[in-house]
């Protein structure tokens, strides 16, 4: 028997999790996309309904940061406020909500809710992978990010998934970083 591959749900964000879904499911993976009505391209995995975004996902993918003022979902593309709660009380107890930048007041409410959450950037190696193309992108020599990020498959302005390999074990980028 086949081992199961894992399912994704991509919950708001900015592009990069919107590349994310879409590479996530080019290579085959279940993806399901919630938040990205206002994006400027049709996702073909986005869904109406948060409930039906959430079944059957093992993985939640939310946003960096993960959350704004007022208790709301970091979800730019979205056509109404998405909050936190809402989306906490959706969430099974067998998922696991993988974010960036969690506030201490997101952190009391996965506990509060029994989320099992993942701060993506309180991992040292996604803080060091994602230094150099952050410092690069920010000095305006988005040529050399390419060189420098060349082994992120899925989003080359961000090592999001290679930190996503990391925690959920599924093998998306095969060419590990080489340091000089």
């Amino acid at each position: 028997m086949k081992d199961k591959k894992p399912t994704f749900a991509v919950i708001g964000g900015d592009k990069r999790n919107a590349v994310l879904a879409e590479e996530l499911y080019k290579l085959g993976f279940e993806v399901k996309a919630f938040g990205f009505v206002n994006l400027q391209r049709e996702l073909t995995m986005q869904c109406k309904h948060l409930n039906n975004t959430l079944e059957g996902a093992d993985y939640i993918i939310g946003p960096t940061p993960c959350s704004l003022g007022g208790g709301a979902l970091n979800a730019p593309f979205h056509n109404a406020p998405l909050f936190v709660k809402d989306l906490f009380s959706s969430i099974k107890p067998n998922q696991m909500f993988i974010t960036g930048y969690v506030k201490p007041e997101v952190h009391s409410l996965a506990a509060e809710y029994g989320i099992k959450m993942t701060d993506m950037l309180e991992r040292e190696e996604l803080l060091t992978l994602n230094a150099i193309p952050t410092a690069f992108q920010l000095g305006g020599k988005k040529n050399l990010l390419h060189l420098v990020c060349r082994h992120c498959r899925l989003c080359r302005r961000l090592c999001f998934p290679y930190s996503l390999r990391l925690l959920c074990g599924v093998v998306i980028l095969p060419v590990p970083l080489k340091t000089q």
